[in-house]
This record gives C-alpha cells, sequence and structure tokens, in this order.
C-alpha cells in the first residue's frame, strides 16, 4: 500500500513494505525531509575593526562550517577566504593582518590571504606594516596582492638615531629620536615628506620615560605609558593629557577605553572620571568615533557600537537568524509540537545542548511543521520527553510545563524521563561506596510527589496513563494498575528484559544482552493485552522501544548498520524508516544512565535523528487507535469562583466538550477542542445563560472523538463516560 504524505509544502510517498523486517534498504522513505535540523541561529564574534568596518566570525553548531565576515558601514557583509583558526585580527583601514609563527598573514579586505616573513616587532598601517631593524633604520614594507615589497623610510646615523617607533595611521609614523640632527625628540613623520616632522608635545621630564604603546596609533593621537601614568598625546603638536592609571588599549576622537576580564572602562580624552560596565570584553575595535565589542551581560547576541563604557549601546552587526544546519542529538514528539535538542558551539562544554522545538499539525496523511522556536539555550543533557498532554522534561530536572513556562522538577538528579499525561518516570543514578545504584521514581505534577516506581530491585520500566508496564530481574513483565494498585503478568519468567513499551491495549519487551555493550540475538515481543495474542520476532541491537498509535518504533543492527523501523501492531507489517546515529550514546562523553532519544512515534508521526545528525519527520500510513483518557487529571475538588481542568488523553481532540451537571441536569457546557493531548478548561462557576449558580456539588463529564471519528475511552479501554466531581463552595 502507498500513501501520498505531504510535509511542510512538499509531497511525500511512504511505502508500506510486508515482510518480516521489511527489506534491507536502508534509504529513507522516499521523499522524507528535514524538520528540525534546517538550520540553527547563528552567533557573532568580533575579531577586529577599523575607521573602514568590521571583521567578525559568523558560526554555530561544533563541527559546521564557521566563517570570517567583513562588514563596512552601510554595506552588506561579505565572507572572506579567512581560516578561523587564524583570529583575533589587527585591522588598520582595509587590510587585516595575523602574525603567527615569524610569518605575517595579510590580506586586502575580502581579497586572497598572502603571507610574509614576519620582522619581529611590526607596526600594522592602511598599506602595511613598519618595523625598526636591527641597524635602528625604519623599514616599511607595503603588502599588495603580488607580495611584499620593503623600502627604508628613515634611516639613522652617527648623530641620529631612530630609538623608538611609537605606531603610525594613514599619513605617517610616531617616532622617537636621539642625537643632534634630530630635530623633534618625538616627532609624527610624514610618509610624503619625513624631513619635516611635526614636533609632539611629549609630557615633561626625560624622554626616555615615555615608553611604547600598547596599541596603534588612533584618532589623531598617541596613547604611551610615563612614569606618571597613561598619556594621550595629540598628533597635531597640542598639549598631553594624564589619564587615570588604567591599561588603556584603544581610542575613539572622544574616549579612550580599556577591555579585560574585568569589565568594559572609558574616559574622555580631556580627562575625568571613569566610566565602567560590568562582563567580560576580550576583543574591542574602534572606528575612531564609536568603539565595538561582543555583548555585555543581559545583552542580546550580536556586536555592539558605544561611545561610553556606561552609555546606551547600538547592536550594530545583529547575528543572521540561520546560518547552517545544526547537528541534532535526540527527538521528541507530542500531538501538536516536536522538539529537539541541538549540539550547538558553545564555550562551555558542560552545557553543549540547545533544545528547540517546531509547532506540528496532521492531517489525513499529513504533517506540517511550524518555525524553529527556542525552549531553552543551556541543557546539559540531551535527553528529553514529550507528552501526549503537551508538558516537556529536559535536562533530567526541568521540565516546561502546560503554560510553556520552565521551572526545575523536585525529583532525584536523573536523566532521559518517560511521560504520560501528568505523570512521568524519571531514571536516577548516583555512586556510593565504591557502588553504582540505579533505579526509577514517579513524579507526580498533580500532587507534586516523587516516589518509587515499583519494588526493588528495578528494571525497564514504561507508563501509559494509569498503568506502569516494569520488567523483573527474572525476566517477568508485570502491568500495574495505579488505580487499583493490581497487577498482571503478560510474561512469565525467562530471558532478562532489556526494554519495554506500553501503549493503549499494546505492549512490548526485547530481551537484553549479556552486556550493556554488546550485541546478540534478541527476541522482540509485542502482545495484545485485550486478546493475549502474541507476536515475536528476531532482532539484534534492539535497546529502545516506542509504542504509540498502533506503531512499535524500534532500532536495529542487523549488520553494522543501525537502522530504525516501525512495526504495524495489528497486522506485524514492518516498515523500514532510515538509519540511525551509529552509536546508542551518539558518542557524546555524557554519563547518562540511558542514551538520548534518537526516535520517537507519536500516534501516526514518526520522528528520528539519522546518521548524519539530521532530524526528520514523517507520517506512517493510518491507524487506528481511539482515544484514552490517561487519568490523573488536574481538578481542584473545590472552588469558589473559578474552577480550572488539566486532563491529558491521549492523542489530539478536534471535537471535544466538558459538560457540567448539576444532579442530571446539564447546567454549562464548555468547548474543548485541541491539538495538545491536554483537556483545558476554566469554569466560572455560571451557567449556559451567565447565571451564577448556587454552591453545592456538581458533576462534569468529558467527551470527544478523535481524527477518526473515535470516541473518547476511560483510562481502562472501556467507552465509558470520563467524570468527576467538583464542589462549589460560594
Amino acid at each position: 500500500m502507498r500513501r501520498n504524505v505531504r510535509i511542510a509544502g512538499l509531497a511525500i510517498a511512504v511505502g508500506l513494505v510486508s515482510g518480516l523486517w521489511g527489506g534491507t534498504s536502508y534509504a529513507d522513505p522516499p521523499g522524507t525531509v528535514s524538520v528540525t535540523a534546517l538550520s540553527v541561529p547563528s552567533r557573532v564574534t568580533l575579531l577586529g575593526g577599523s575607521e573602514a568596518g568590521l571583521v567578525y566570525r559568523l558560526d554555530t553548531a561544533i563541527g559546521g562550517p564557521a566563517r570570517v565576515v567583513l562588514k563596512a558601514p552601510g554595506a552588506d557583509p561579505v565572507l572572506t577566504p579567512w581560516p578561523t583558526n587564524l583570529v583575533p585580527f589587527t585591522m588598520a583601514g582595509r587590510m587585516l593582518f595575523v602574525e603567527r609563527g615569524g610569518t605575517i598573514w595579510y590580506s586586502t579586505w575580502d581579497g586572497p590571504v598572502h603571507t610574509c616573513p614576519s620582522p619581529g616587532s611590526p607596526v600594522y598601517l592602511p598599506t602595511g606594516w613598519a618595523y625598526r631593524d636591527g641597524n635602528g633604520d625604519v623599514q616599511i614594507v607595503t603588502a599588495t596582492e603580488s607580495g611584499c615589497t620593503t623600502r627604508t623610510f628613515l634611516a639613522s646615523g652617527a648623530d641620529f638615531f631612530v630609538q623608538t617607533l611609537f605606531g603610525g595611521d594613514a599619513g605617517g609614523l610616531v617616532i622617537r629620536t636621539l642625537g643632534t640632527a634630530a630635530t623633534t625628540p618625538l616627532g609624527y613623520y610624514p610618509y610624503d615628506d619625513p624631513a619635516h616632522p611635526v614636533a609632539l608635545n611629549a609630557p615633561e621630564g626625560p624622554l626616555g620615560t615615555l615608553f611604547s604603546a600598547r596599541m596603534p596609533v588612533q584618532a589623531g593621537a598617541l596613547l604611551a605609558g610615563a612614569l606618571d601614568g597613561p598619556v594621550r598625546i595629540p598628533l597635531d603638536g597640542s598639549p598631553p593629557t594624564f589619564l587615570p592609571d588604567e591599561r588603556w588599549n584603544l581610542m575613539t576622537a572622544t574616549h579612550v577605553v580599556a577591555a579585560d576580564f574585568m569589565g568594559l572602562r572609558s574616559v574622555p580624552v580631556t580627562g575625568g572620571a571613569v566610566s565602567t560596565r560590568a562582563g567580560f570584553f576580550d576583543v574591542i575595535a574602534s572606528d575612531g568615533t564609536r568603539f565595538f565589542t561582543n555583548p555585555a551581560p543581559g545583552e542580546a547576541p550580536g556586536i555592539y557600537a558605544r561611545t561610553t563604557a556606561d552609555g546606551p549601546a547600538t547592536l550594530a552587526v545583529p547575528p543572521p537568524p540561520t546560518m547552517h544546519p545544526s547537528q541534532e542529538f535526540a527527538i521528541a514528539l507530542s500531538p501538536d509540537g516536536v522538539y529537539y535538542a541541538d549540539l550547538v558551539h558553545d564555550d562551555n562544554l558542560s552545557t553543549p545542548y540547545a533544545l528547540r522545538t517546531r509547532t506540528m499539525t496532521t492531517g489525513p496523511g499529513t504533517v506540517a511543521v511550524g518555525p524553529d522556536q527556542p525552549v531553552a539555550d543551556v541543557v546539559a543533557r540531551a535527553g528529553l520527553s514529550a507528552s501526549s498532554g503537551g508538558r516537556l522534561v529536559f535536562d533530567g530536572t526541568r521540565h516546561r510545563d502546560l503554560a510553556a513556562r520552565v521551572v526545575t522538577v523536585p525529583t532525584e538528579p536523573s536523566y532521559q524521563p518517560e511521560m504520560s499525561g501528568n505523570r512521568w518516570l524519571v531514571p536516577w543514578a548516583y555512586w556510593r561506596n565504591d557502588r553504582s545504584f540505579t533505579g526509577h521514581g514517579m513524579y507526580d505534577a498533580r500532587t507534586g510527589r516523587f516516589t518509587a516506581a515499583s519494588a526493588w530491585p528495578q528494571g525497564p520500566q514504561d507508563l501509559f496513563g494509569n498503568y506502569l508496564l516494569h520488567a523483573a530481574p527474572d525476566g517477568r513483565v508485570r502491568l500495574r494498575n495505579l488505580v487499583t494498585g493490581t497487577e498482571t503478568v503478560p510474561r512469565g519468567p525467562g530471558a532478562r528484559i532489556g526494554a519495554v513499551a506500553l501503549h493503549s491495549r499494546w505492549a512490548a519487551w526485547v530481551t537484553a544482552c549479556p552486556t550493556d555493550a554488546a550485541l546478540c540475538p534478541q527476541t522482540l515481543t509485542v502482545r495484545d493485552l485485550s486478546t493475549g495474542s502474541t507476536r515475536n520476532l528476531s532482532t539484534r541491537g534492539t535497546r529502545q522501544l516506542d509504542l504509540s498509535g498502533g506503531y512499535l518504533g524500534f532500532e536495529t543492527v542487523l549488520t553494522t548498520t543501525r537502522a530504525l523501523r516501525v512495526m504495524h501492531v495489528s497486522s506485524g507489517t514492518v516498515l523500514v524508516i532510515g538509519t540511525l546515529l551509529p552509536h546508542y550514546r551518539n558518542g557524546v562523553a555524557d554519563l547518562d544512565a540511558q542514551p538520548p532519544r534518537h526516535y520517537d512515534v507519536e500516534d501516526e508521526v514518526v520522528a528520528w535523528v539519522d546518521a548524519n545528525r539530521i532530524g526528520k519527520l514523517a507520517h506512517l500510513p493510518r491507524t487506528l487507535d481511539p482515544p484514552r483518557y490517561l487519568g490523573n487529571a488536574i481538578a481542584p475538588a473545590a472552588f469558589s469562583s473559578t474552577w480550572s481542568l488539566a486532563l491529558p488523553v491521549s492523542k489530539a481532540l478536534p471535537s471535544c466538550t466538558v459538560t457540567m451537571l448539576r444532579g442530571t441536569t446539564a447546567v454549562r457546557s464548555i468547548g474543548c477542542a485541541h491539538t495538545s493531548g491536554m483537556v483545558r478548561v476554566t469554569w466560572d462557576g455560571r451557567s449556559s445563560t451567565g447565571a451564577l449558580l448556587p454552591a453545592g456539588t456538581y458533576t462534569y463529564r468529558v467527551s470527544g472523538r478523535d481524527n477518526d471519528g473515535y470516541w473518547l475511552r476511560n483510562y481502562d479501554g472501556t467507552l465509558r463516560a470520563v467524570t468527576g466531581t467538583v464542589t462549589k463552595t460560594s
């Protein structure tokens, strides 16, 4: 059977293949498209600048292509051929310079990158660089596309000696000289007339107390150090200005600026009070009138222009919305959304993941996704789990609730959870006395309590509504009713179980290998709990299972390729979906007790992370899976003015009604159609006519149908009303 499927505006075809394994081709189903890894936000990092513009690095995911970009005022950014390992840059005019290992790398704006030998202590200029050689002569190197040429600019002699080359700009060089033939001890020597320097007004005292600057000549002045502190010496010969004792490293026409791990500081060029801004600023650049930095604490990503340290900042270079495909490491589905963890470029390697989401809408044979949205930018673990109620748990203990707020759940330090409605299983692990302890706890969002999930010792477990499926060390698989506490045993003693899954009337389990890292022949079992009928398949490399909507998702390593397959549980037919990441733990150095989720099934939609770390989404052929109430509704027992209900169900209900009854008389009907899998309504205690109803006990009744027209069933699968009571106190 073939069914045409439309994903994000593209028509695809999914073929349901008959046979035990659905074939051995590991190609994605025809027309499969990426839905989670289209692109992720870029980051811009300042590398340098001059009056001609800024140079910065644009990057995102680890392993993705970073780029060096130039941005001139009023012009579009341009890519350069610079390798990203040669950073940061010195800029002078439209030239970029990097010195490494006795070699100067340079380019003219976005032109080719060239190299020339380094003279030792170059002073960079808009046309190349200058240096003082071993004879005391000042040499100027002109760097062009065809190479480097050197000429002597100022030669020392018997009665004239160049002592210090301080720096230069587009017009000339600042040089200190000694000897009877020196016309000025400190001068600005124009390139076109070095014989007639401009005498600079140096501080009083011996010129020997003036030592070399830490920065090039900028904004018409030289910033140097002296015994009495930093001094700004204008190039036009006007008087110098002593500045507060700081490690100043940049100038504009109006301010002198310092930037380091202690923060940002600026002072007017005429002297005065120092203004400050907290933060870590490793790179700073100036265009002569403003200075530029990476973001300060509390500022959005980008490069900012400033005139003072504590004054307002202007976003000069925002990061582009997207750059290149991200790298996915985990994926999870809910009825109306897909969630995925990206491994992003982050300086703090202990928090390398970012969590993102897209809305998801489905129709008969179709699925579409909305734009990429952030959930959290700092996530320590890739493991995540979504519920049919629209909840999400990630990072072990962080919960995105029904109002899209991210809060911390008071549980044991945990790993990838399993969710169902308002409950979730929390696997945990810790070391004590050189022994490893692992297990599962259960967190109840209704009560806020965390308890043990099953009797010790614990094995693999899964949760569906009011039912817990768990395996014992002797191979037994037990099904517990969390309302009554009764248990049945779908599987008796036997081989140890490695994973279990539960959804509606279906249960699945797979035998374990002797060690966690081994590959061995395994038996995969699917059981219809309502009839007792059972299917057994031989498999290999199956460590995780997922049941939803009449489909079982499972991984296999039949040869050397880790692949995802789904079984239509009613017919036993298997569909090959595609390849997965080669290793079930990604190869990431993560100490998680459970690996991240590489695939998920939600009703008739399957999502997975393929071998190239690209998240994908596809619609499966239609199957019949009537919706169920998952139990454990969040509904206050009493209220005075407003009452709210959060009742989880196994799938979306496009047709849904909550009826309020006083006795057997309906007093109010409230629509509750939704796509999230959570029936949410608020009642103000009034009738359908708006009349305030008297105090007393009221019954609520929830009814609804899914896209296939099937009525909502109770948590045990029976077609009886989902009801509860609430007391109106006034």
